[in-house]
């Protein structure tokens, strides 16, 4: 194979932001202020991939929500136990359940999905051992994910991944 050049690689100097990550993310995102990102027009397709996982995702908000690190705040940040994908599905997991909880004509719903709903509403969206909801979330979400970005799940069959797990 043929690799590039420094020179030709996206280049980022000074970003406004005050900050640059990689965690196999794409260069071209999150969008800097003032037009500071790489284009990915002038580069080849291999150079980023469009959009970013849950993990770069995670890293562009505890970045973004502070102006500066104390040795601290970074010792914090890496052991932030928060599941902030969590904070994006699991409003849309309940809306879901709420939408289709009266409709009596799945026979396949387990009984206890009430219960599970429950549990992931009142959780805290920490990640611990002990959390059935950390569990419950976990799965549905790695089982999920490519049906998720893709838009590709409707009320019902959110709610029918959600009982496949339970």
């Amino acid at each position: 194979p043929v690799y590039p050049s420094l020179d030709e690689l996206p280049p980022v100097l000074h970003p406004t932001r005050g900050w640059l990550q990689n965690c196999n993310s794409s260069p071209y995102t999150p969008p800097e202020e003032g037009g500071g990102n790489p284009d990915p027009a002038d580069f080849p397709a291999y150079f980023g991939r469009d959009g970013d996982g849950p993990r770069v995702n995670m890293s562009h908000r505890i970045l973004s929500a502070n102006g500066g690190f104390t040795f601290e705040d970074l010792a914090a940040a890496a052991f932030d136990t928060h599941a902030y994908e969590a904070d994006r599905w699991v409003p849309k997991l309940v809306a879901a359940w709420e939408a289709v909880k009266d409709d009596d004509s799945d026979e396949n719903r387990p009984a206890s999905m009430q219960e599970v709903i429950d549990a992931l509403a009142a959780w805290d969206r920490s990640l611990s051992l002990e959390s059935s909801a950390t569990t419950i979330f976990m799965l549905w979400f790695e089982m999920n994910y490519g049906r998720l970005v893709s838009g590709q799940m409707d009320d019902a069959a959110v709610i029918e991944s959600v009982g496949v797990i339970v």
